[in-house]
């Protein structure tokens, strides 16, 4: 998991299907009438290139606890 400084989300599972979206996975529970909007995928085009896109991006939360650090 990295924060990556973007309102996107999204999920990879074993480069076999992607989910993109606004959805916060992992902070939000189903009682909120806020509606969210995510599309799955199984293309492996953008599949590779959510991950590259994910290999590729500085972890912001590493480099705010180094700032942070004496």
């Amino acid at each position: 998991m990295k924060l990556l400084g973007t309102h996107e989300k999204f999920l990879v599972c074993d480069r076999s299907w992607a989910m993109l979206g606004s959805h916060n996975f992992l902070t939000s529970g189903d009682s909120g009438s806020e509606r969210e909007v995510g599309l799955r995928t199984n293309d492996p085009r953008i599949i590779e290139e959510l991950i590259s896109r994910f290999e590729r991006a500085k972890n912001l939360e590493e480099e705010g606890q180094e700032r942070i650090s004496w």
